[in-house]
Parts: structure tokens; C-alpha cells; sequence
């Protein structure tokens, strides 16, 4: 046994004890480590030496001993934290002994360090597998603190997989020092938890020796009134929304069969009484209600009838108030200038109904503020000009006016260039054209930043034709050319893509044109008279045509003239009297086109 100095100012004089295993050939062989400013204790006779103990203990009112776990746990595996507080609920367990703890969560605290938290942690040991670090005053024997660190250079398990250490397993064993229950060597304690030597993949620890379970009842013996056992965490609903109740219900059993009575910590500063006693094994249940929007750990406690209380069980959250809706990416523009100030908007719901601002992020190391608040469903914008030239993608994120955020949005590309392409105009509408005919269109390609602009351009159709195919120049002018002769007659226009890359960028011109008959055709054909408000004339011959309706027995119906010289001529289904025309077919004469209509 080997000893070394640790200077606490706190508390002083306390022992400081570490219990560590260290690797030797495969096994785990734990080290007990006292300071030089104390003595050492003598270690206590115990019956047949079945277990270990040296006078060192929590006195009651430290009852039940809170402990928390770092919240980073190990990379190794998942259900480390359930497999620790699994070992340490096997101790709780024992009955005959009055030893309660309760778990009090994750922590970002680590150690060893005398700061007043029980914390259990990976990280390093110097070479140990863990190592179980225990301050208390030698005077009184009472136990103040402990620590106990994980080696995470090892490779850990939490379901006892073979070449990993067992968390369960070597929880298990740390815990039990911290009752304080040493080590055992002997040939006949190989089977103990308390056994000081381990192996890869070993989990026999996980279940107490009756040695074991005779340690912790000689230094904690049950005596008189046990109180209740921890309560499970409480049962509720995980959301809500500030104002109305929410009901939570818990639950737990009395070691002497005594009933109970619980009470509820709604982490809001306010505490709930006592509910009224139920049978041990039974459930009671209260309700809460939240002013303010946030995360809550509901906690439960028990006590029987005899005042013996529990401890604190584990949390249930609830989320008061949700934050908004992630927003969709910003809307802004694809492109721009060195130094030149942009403008992005964007959007987003609350799911409160709750008003929103919005920060966004330009992907040059910079954030703007909030936004004002606007509604929930209404958009706000920012401005940002950049001073480089790059690619940035700009993304946003809301909170509402309770402070609750959400999640970054996905980013909007834009691209700021010294050279600038732009287009003018950005659509090319060409109107109707005859089947068969031909026109011709132009627009500007032009930089609007330094630099020379050059590129190419591509088209998506063969009935588009541009002249010239490439240009270099700060403004060019590009000539497009439609031909109709491949194209459908529709009233459906026809469209199309010219795509100009440059080395300012990327721009697309849309090409529109309509192909229209070259004779008089009339559409809906049939013709409702009770589906449809009227029936049109449409094609190359209709300008300042006059149209006339026949019966097919040749009778007159009623005669239109187109005087505006559009393509498209109505008729409302009535005859010159301004009656509606009998069903049946009828004759459509204009120029040199004529055609059937039936009427229905």
C-alpha cells in the first residue's frame, strides 16, 4: 500500500481514499491510496472475514446519497447510464439495510474533485479501469464525498459483450466501495462482487454474493421504520402550453407495507403538498399548471405513515410551449457583388400561435440580430452585403417571444463574383405565330460588376435558334429566333429554356409563343349550353372576320364580327333574337373556313 499527499482547503481535515484498478495481465486489481496527513485506520474485524469495512460511512441524515453521471458517458456504447444506476439500485436493493441513493441526473461536472457532487465520469485513471475516489473525516468516520472515473481508453459494454468490460459489472464493484465496502483477495471470494480482480466480457458482479449483501447490512442494518422506497419517475404528458393543468401520476411500494403519501416537485420554484395515503404498491396523481414557457423535470417523492420519507425519483420532462417551426431556407437572391447589400426574407409558424424574430447566419463568420417580432406564418428580412468573393450559404432560425428557438434552417446558395451576369429581359413572349411561321427576338447579356463578361448559350428546344452561340463584352445583344413548323396548333403555349453560362454566372431567358390555326377552329366543340357560358372562335383568320351560324338546314342563327384584330371571337349560344339556340348541329362560316358546332 502506497500513500500520497492531497491538500484540500475545504472540510480539512479530511482522508482522501482511491480505489482503482489498474490492468495486470487481464485482470483488474484495485489500489487503495491514503494521504500522508492522516493515519490509517484499522480495518474492522468482520465475521469470517467475509467482507471488508473500516468504520467509514454515511450517517443517516446524508441518507438518501444523491450522485449524478457526466453527461458525455462513454463513445463505446449506449445504456451506460441505465447499466450504472442499475448497479447502484442492486445495492439499494439488499433487504435488511436501510442504504437509499437517489439518481439526480446528468451533469457537466467532472473530477475527482471535493465540489460537493457525487459524479460518476469516464475519463483518465493513470492505466486504472475505474477508479473510486472517496473523501471523509477520520475523526468521525463520516463519508462526505465521492467520485468515481470510467478509464475511457478501455473499451466498455453495457450487455456484457466478450474483449469489453461490463459497465453493470465494474459499476457494480466501484459502487460498492462507496458504501464502503473494500476489496477481497482470497481464494474463496472469487465469486464477490467485491472481489478485486475482473476480466473482459466478465458480468457475474452484477449480482451480489451473500457476503455482499452481508456487508452493506452489517454497516447499514435495518432497524425500526423503513421508509418507502423511491418512487418511479413520474407518468404525464411530455408537452403542454403554459396556463392550462397537466395531471401526473407516480408510484412505489413500502418495505414494511405501510401506506403512502407522495409529493411533487413541478421545477417551477413551487412544490405541491401532500396527497392522501394509498396502499403501499398503489398510484396517486396532481395536477400542475406552468406560466412560463420552458423545459420541466417533474419529480416524486414518498413518505409512509410513520413521517419515513423516500428520496427524490427520477424526472419526467415536459416542454411548455413549443418553439417555432424550423424556418424554410431564406428566400434572396442566387447571385451578387462584392460590397453590395442583399436582402433575404423568410418565414415560419409557431405552434402557440406565438409571435416570431428571426436571426440569420451568412456563412462568413457573421450573424445578424433578431428580427422584430412579427406573426405567427408572417415573413421579416435582413440585409447583408459580403466583402469576398465565395460561395455562402445563407440560413435562418426563429424564436418566438417566450425565447424558445428553433433549429437552423438549410442554407440559400449565393454566389458573390467581382464579374456579374445579368439578363434583360428574362422572358421572351412572342405571341401567336402561324404554323409554319417564323420570329425573331432579342435580348441583353451584361455585366454588371468589373471585369470582362464572357459565356456561352445553350437552348432546351429545337424550335429555338440564338445568334451568336458564345459572347464576350460587357453588353451583348443576342438575337433569338422561334419556328414554328415542328410545333402543335394549341392554345396551350409552348415554352422553352435559353441558358447563358458565363464566367459572372448563370441566367436563364423563358421563350413563349402560342401556335395558332391557321383556320377557324371553335372550342369547348361539343358545345354545353348548360356547362358552358360560351363558345370561342379561335385562329390565323379570325382577325376582323365576320363569322355567321347556320342550322344545317341552312337557316341563319346569328352572324359575329371581329373588330378588335384578335385571334379569338365569342359566342354566347343565343341567336339574333337573343334566345338560346336549340340543341343540335350547326354550321360556322368565316372567309374561307367553315366547320361544324354541336350544340348540346
Amino acid at each position: 500500500m502506497t500513500s500520497r499527499r492531497a491538500i484540500f482547503g475545504l472540510l480539512t481535515p479530511l482522508r482522501f481514499r482511491v480505489g482503482g484498478p489498474k490492468s495486470i495481465m487481464g485482470k483488474l486489481h484495485f489500489i487503495i491510496i491514503l494521504a500522508l496527513s492522516v493515519g490509517i485506520a484499522a480495518i474492522l474485524a468482520t465475521p469470517l472475514s467475509a467482507f471488508e469495512y473500516d468504520g467509514t460511512h454515511w450517517y443517516d441524515s446524508d441518507l438518501p446519497v444523491t450522485w449524478e453521471m457526466n453527461q458525455n458517458g462513454t463513445a463505446d456504447c449506449t445504456g451506460e447510464f441505465d447499466a450504472v444506476r442499475a448497479g447502484y439500485q442492486t445495492w439499494e436493493n439488499v433487504s435488511g439495510s436501510y442504504f437509499t441513493e437517489t439518481y439526480m441526473g446528468t451533469t457537466s461536472l467532472t473530477g475527482p474533485t471535493l465540489d460537493g457532487h457525487n459524479v460518476v465520469l469516464w475519463g483518465s485513471t493513470g492505466g486504472s479501469i475505474a477508479t473510486c475516489y472517496y473523501w471523509y473525516y477520520p475523526s468521525t468516520g463520516r463519508l462526505v464525498e465521492f467520485d468515481i472515473v470510467f478509464e475511457d481508453d478501455f473499451t466498455w459494454s453495457s450487455t456484457g459483450e466478450a474483449g469489453k468490460y461490463d459497465v453493470q459489472n465494474i459499476a457494480t464493484h466501484e459502487l460498492g466501495h462507496t458504501l464502503v465496502l473494500g476489496d477481497l483477495y482470497g481464494a474463496g471470494d472469487t465469486e464477490k462482487t467485491m472481489y478485486g480482480y475482473g476480466s473482459l466480457g466478465e458480468t457475474k458482479k452484477r449480482s451480489l454474493h451473500q457476503d455482499d449483501i452481508d456487508g452493506i447490512r452489517y454497516i447499514y442494518p435495518e432497524s425500526g421504520n423503513r421508509p418507502p422506497n423511491t418512487p418511479s419517475s413520474p407518468s404525464g404528458p411530455d408537452t403542454g402550453t403554459h396556463g392550462p393543468s397537466y395531471s401526473f401520476t407516480t408510484s412505489t411500494t413500502d418495505p414494511d407495507g405501510d401506506q403512502v403519501a407522495f409529493k411533487f416537485s413541478w421545477d417551477d420554484g413551487a412544490g405541491s403538498g401532500w396527497t392522501s395515503f394509498v396502499n403501499s404498491g398503489g398510484s396517486a396523481s396532481m395536477s400542475h399548471s406552468w406560466s412560463s414557457q420552458g423545459t420541466y423535470e417533474v419529480k416524486a417523492k414518498a413518505k409512509d405513515t410513520y413521517g419515513g420519507e423516500s428520496g427524490w425519483s427520477g424526472a419526467h420532462e415536459i416542454v411548455i410551449g413549443q418553439p417555432p417551426a424550423t424556418p424554410s431556407s431564406p428566400s434572396g437572391p442566387d447571385g451578387g457583388m462584392r460590397d453590395v447589400s442583399y436582402t433575404f426574407s423568410a418565414t415560419t409558424t409557431d405552434p402557440d400561435g406565438d409571435q416570431v424574430a428571426f436571426k440569420f447566419s451568412w456563412d462568413d463568420g457573421t450573424e445578424s440580430g433578431w428580427t422584430s417580432l412579427v406573426g405567427s406564418g408572417e415573413s421579416a428580412t435582413m440585409s447583408h452585403s459580403w466583402g469576398s468573393e465565395g460561395t455562402y450559404y445563407v440560413k435562418v432560425k426563429a424564436k418566438d417571444s417566450y425565447d424558445a428557438e428553433s433549429g437552423w434552417s438549410q442554407g440559400h446558395k449565393i454566389v458573390i463574383r467581382a464579374i456579374l451576369l445579368e439578363v434583360d429581359p428574362s422572358s421572351l413572349d412572342f405571341g401567336e405565330l402561324g404554323k409554319g411561321s417564323s420570329r425573331t427576338m432579342t435580348f441583353r447579356a451584361y455585366n454588371v460588376g468589373a471585369g470582362t463578361l464572357s459565356g456561352n448559350l445553350g437552348v432546351d428546344r429545337d424550335w429555338i435558334a440564338v445568334s451568336p452561340s458564345s459572347f464576350e463584352g460587357n453588353d451583348n445583344t443576342i438575337s433569338v429566333t422561334v419556328e414554328t413548323e415542328g410545333l402543335a396548333e394549341s392554345l396551350t403555349p409552348h415554352t422553352g429554356t435559353i441558358t447563358a453560362t458565363s464566367n459572372g454566372g448563370t441566367k436563364t431567358v423563358e421563350i413563349i409563343v402560342t401556335v395558332i390555326p391557321s383556320r377557324v377552329v371553335a372550342y369547348p366543340n361539343p358545345f354545353s349550353l348548360a356547362g358552358h357560358a360560351s363558345l370561342t372562335f379561335w385562329g390565323a383568320l379570325v382577325p376582323y372576320a365576320r363569322i355567321q351560324i347556320f342550322t344545317t338546314a341552312g337557316d341563319l342563327v346569328r352572324t359575329l364580327v371581329e373588330t378588335a384584330g384578335v385571334s379569338k371571337l365569342s359566342w354566347d349560344g343565343r341567336n339574333e333574337e337573343g334566345d338560346r339556340v336549340a340543341r343540335g348541329i350547326y354550321i360556322y362560316v368565316a372567309k374561307d373556313s367553315r366547320g361544324k358546332i354541336a350544340v348540346l
